[in-house]
């Protein structure tokens, strides 16, 4: 947290003349605002342009101390003279160290969002003889902050002290239509990263009709403080510009809390590397505010529930009105089917496990997550009708502000999601190749950035796992096939695989 202090100077008098004495509470005048401007601008400095200004003032006077001195035949001139000829040489030496400390020991120094200047102080002019009442005067405050984290800030302000002589004068005093008292409010909150963010606020005092002549002083403490990374849901293509390259940072889905990793790669973009693991059950909505969907979408179980026979081990219909509207003949495409790599109920030989360094990515937070076939992964947005080759899928069962990756939009198309992340790295083309360049390497593999989890894939039963990594990409190739990208140990397919849409691969988002 960084703050500022601002000083509000309320004069009473009977005349339109602000006192030059007679203060209740303090100092005002050209000298308080003065002292409190420079005290804002040191707050506002980094710790390394404190440092530097000590050691230039401390070495101009050396410097002054040096020349006064050369020429001097007293013994205490002369012992100064050498005190500063050899302060000089030594001075360069205490520079890095003196930084440091100074760096570690500023109260700002660990702060992202910066709130570099507020008005420092304010006087507001009340005449006693003109009172009829209680009376409110305002006046305008200006702050501004800088930021560079992605969530944004929050200002909030406070009275830092309570004027000792103003117990029985009830002065109130508001900043944005909210009281001010040794509690702090909140007066703004920015969720993006704006740099620099100017706000005005109104500040207001009301004084009772027998307030006493005389100044009294106030003190107000600005605080800015980063917002958190929360939820999926909460993330923005602005607020991925602000990361840096291969910066990590974990979020939570508000749908059911869990956890996944969120990082900035080459292509700018910023992709979930977890894989998705929503769990589809029985009555649950898919809203527009938590997921990639334009309308709500109820979740039903299929006849029979879990299983049965079915190619997966759950399935269903997403569906508007709670019926299911499309032909039995097609429900290898149109049934939402999903399974748990990791379900207890699948045997060990086959469930995911991700204890293993050299198989599964043991640093994910989700295992392989769930596989899904693509009606699933495109929240039913594409159904059997769809052959249209390269139709991307509009909607999907990310969160909301997250997208499927798009896959071959057209033929040698490069310009799709996993094309460009492939071509992001030295060693891709947009489309298959081996991963002989460790940049591709470090790119899909589980010990590279995307940190692809080999999760194989279901079809009637698991399989591939430990070898294969398949990923559904939005794209249609025909009624019954989608692109997809998959991996494994030695080469690469970044989004031009075709595969049958009842197929379960993993799902894994990337911010819109």
């Amino acid at each position: 947290m960084q703050s500022l202090t601002q000083t509000i100077n309320i004069n009473i008098t009977n005349t339109p003349t602000i006192p030059n004495a007679g203060e209740l509470a303090g100092s005002s005048g050209p000298l308080n605002s003065l002292s409190t401007s420079i005290s804002n601008f040191l707050s506002s400095l980094p710790p390394i342009m404190i440092a530097l200004l000590t050691l230039s003032l401390i070495s101009i006077l050396l410097i002054i101390a040096h020349i006064l001195t050369r020429n001097s035949k007293t013994t205490a001139k002369r012992t100064i003279h050498k005190v500063t000829t050899t302060s000089l040489i030594l001075l360069p030496l205490l520079t890095i160290p003196t930084i440091a400390i100074i760096s570690n020991t500023h109260p700002n120094a660990q702060a992202t969002s910066n709130l570099s200047s507020v008005t420092p102080a304010i006087d507001i002019n009340i005449y006693k003889d003109t009172l009829t009442g209680p009376t409110t005067k305002t006046a305008n405050s200006t702050t501004t902050v800088t930021t560079d984290n992605y969530s944004g800030y929050t200002l909030s302000a406070k009275l830092n002290q309570t004027p000792a002589i103003n117990t029985t004068n009830n002065i109130t005093l508001t900043l944005n239509n909210e009281k001010l008292t040794e509690n702090s409010i909140n007066i703004y909150t920015n969720e993006t990263n704006t740099s620099p963010s100017t706000q005005d606020h109104t500040i207001a005092v009301t004084v009772p009709q027998d307030i006493q002549s005389g100044t009294y002083k106030y003190n107000i403490t600005y605080d800015v403080i980063d917002n958190p990374s929360t939820t999926m849901q909460s993330m923005t293509k602005a607020k991925c510009d602000a990361l840096t390259l291969n910066e990590t940072i974990t979020l939570r889905d508000a749908r059911d809390n869990q956890e996944y990793r969120m990082r900035k790669l080459a292509d700018n973009n910023c992709w979930m590397v977890d894989n998705l693991r929503l769990e589809l059950i029985d009555g649950m909505q898919l809203t527009p505010d938590d997921t990639n969907v334009p309308e709500t979408k109820t979740v039903a179980l299929a006849s029979g529930g879990r299983a049965n026979g079915s190619n997966f081990t759950s399935s269903g219909y997403l569906t508007i009105d709670n019926t299911n509207k499309y032909s039995p003949n097609y429900i290898n495409y149109n049934a939402w089917r999903q399974v748990k790599p990791d379900d207890p109920n699948m045997s060990n030989t086959t469930k995911c496990r991700t204890d293993d360094g050299s198989t599964y990515n043991v640093d994910s937070k989700t295992g392989c997550g769930y596989l899904y076939n693509f009606y699933t992964a495109t929240a039913s947005t594409t159904d059997n009708t769809k052959n249209i080759n390269y139709y991307p899928a509009k909607d999907s069962i990310c969160p909301s502000g997250w997208k499927l990756p798009t896959g071959l939009l057209a033929l040698s198309d490069k310009t799709n999601d996993f094309a460009k992340l492939d071509l992001a790295y030295a060693g891709g083309n947009g489309g298959s190749h081996n991963l002989a360049n460790p940049d591709t390497q470090n790119l899909w593999l589980s010990t590279g950035v995307w940190q692809g989890t080999f999760g194989g894939d279901y079809i009637s039963s698991l399989r591939d796992q430990g070898s294969f990594g398949r990923y559904w990409s939005s794209s249609v190739v025909s009624a019954s096939n989608a692109y997809s990208a998959y991996f494994y140990g030695s080469g690469v397919n970044s989004g031009s695989g075709s595969y049958g849409r009842h197929y379960g691969y993993a799902v894994r988002c990337l911010v819109i």
